[in-house]
């Protein structure tokens, strides 16, 4: 079976177990159809810029905040 195959719903219960960082780095840009569905289906994110270096930081910030700003509970950060 191809993953690609499962339906939307899963792949929604499926995001809620990565941290947003580690969601967008796996999935954002896979295709048309996840792109879909990280920007417009899945409702909740929570970022962890702990172990982030700054140059994704600033990729995070510029590129995805501004679509999903609005869904984002949780922003933990780090001066190190």
């Amino acid at each position: 079976m191809n993953l690609e195959l499962l339906p939307n719903e899963i792949f929604l219960d499926i995001f809620h177990y990565f941290d947003g960082t580690d969601l967008l780095r796996a999935f954002y840009r896979l295709n048309s159809r996840f792109n879909y569905l990280l920007y417009k289906q899945f409702r909740v994110y929570y970022f962890k810029f702990r172990s982030t270096s700054k140059r994704y930081f600033d990729m995070i910030c510029q590129q995805h905040l501004p679509f999903i700003a609005d869904r984002v509970i949780t922003l933990h950060l780090s001066n190190s």
